[in-house]
């Protein structure tokens, strides 16, 4: 029975390789943690750029384009759901105030999915092409990359004085996450 080992470092599992094809010996291949002087320091890091692959795949602009324009048509429904309704008695729609509420509710919220997916997938993609651009330090790193899941992040760094379209894809994204119908 063969055990495998665990790194760690990069928390998944060692891959084994055969040292000879001949003999039944398995080695396994680890990769080394950095070293002392860059692991948990404040230092300015860069993310590998030009000499790697900035090829924009496909994936990301549909994924925009596609949350933006679902968006925009569910706003178009609840806009137009609430038009039709407009100045008519109770008496004269065929469904109950509670389902047309309920209905109403639901195409606000899938707005607010849409939307915030497309500026989600927006600030991430201008984030990666500005980490690759110039240096950060890593707390400036982690309060860009936090930034959408905790409010909190705008006040940790002076990197939003930088980054003025990081910091309003930002707040454009909290504002639809936290705008009330």
């Amino acid at each position: 029975m063969r055990h495998l080992s665990y790194n760690t470092w990069v928390r998944e599992p060692l891959r084994p390789t055969m040292t000879s094809p001949s003999s039944n010996t398995t080695s396994y291949h680890r990769v080394q943690p950095p070293s002392k002087s860059s692991h948990g320091t404040d230092e300015p890091c860069k993310v590998p750029g030009p000499g790697h692959s900035t090829k924009v795949s496909w994936r990301a602009p549909t994924t925009i384009l596609l949350a933006l324009l679902t968006g925009l048509g569910f706003a178009l429904a609840h806009h137009f759901m609430g038009a039709s309704l407009n100045n008519r008695p109770v008496e004269q729609v065929d469904i109950s105030q509670a389902w047309v509420s309920r209905f109403s509710t639901a195409l606000a919220f899938l707005v607010k999915l849409a939307l915030a997916t497309s500026v989600g997938a927006a600030y991430t993609q201008h984030q990666w092409q500005r980490l690759r651009q110039q240096d950060f330090r890593t707390s400036e790193i982690d309060a860009l990359t936090s930034v959408l899941a905790n409010a909190f992040s705008f006040l940790s760094s002076t990197v939003w004085l930088k980054h003025p379209v990081l910091a309003l894809m930002a707040l454009v994204s909290w504002c639809v996450a936290l705008y009330v119908d």
